[in-house]
């Protein structure tokens, strides 16, 4: 049961830093793209997920130059960007 609390718990707090992260757009994105899509509004869900796949590509981005630039302080090199 214990588990099963701090399972919760950590699903809550990874979804809740993503919303953060995300922001509206992101958010609005998905939601507007999933009900654009049910009504049968191809291009309108289209642009709607195009606009949350750019908010999750620069969310990853960002995540992977801060690691990369941790990774390369250590070793001191700091002429990256």
């Amino acid at each position: 049961m214990k588990n099963t609390v701090l399972f919760l718990i950590k699903t809550y707090n990874v979804i809740k830093s993503w919303i953060k992260a995300n922001d509206v757009e992101g958010v609005l994105g998905l939601l507007v793209g999933i009900v654009a899509l049910i009504f049968g509004y191809n291009v309108a869900a289209g642009t709607a997920f195009g606009i949350f796949g750019t908010k999750n590509y620069m969310i990853l981005k960002n995540y992977i130059v801060k690691k990369a630039q941790e990774t390369l302080s250590k070793y001191e090199i700091n002429d990256v960007e």
